[in-house]
């Protein structure tokens, strides 16, 4: 099990057992991103999820 999997299992665990929205994750996963501990590989991985989301914002805007 990759460390991808084992997040995505913590965090799905604790948004079953206290109702946590998937932005608040997020939110806590972005703060804590340049965390020394937090793995490089997940730190890309949630950079390219707001790069996606930031691309995903200014497109809708571009065209109204």
């Amino acid at each position: 099990m990759n460390n991808e999997e084992v997040f995505c299992i913590i965090f799905q665990d604790l948004m079953d057992k206290q109702g946590t929205e998937a932005g608040e994750v997020m939110e806590c996963l972005i703060r804590y991103k340049n965390n020394a501990q937090m793995n490089k590989k997940c730190a890309a991985g949630i950079e390219h999820h707001q790069l996606v989301s930031l691309f995903q914002v200014l497109g809708s805007k571009l065209h109204k």
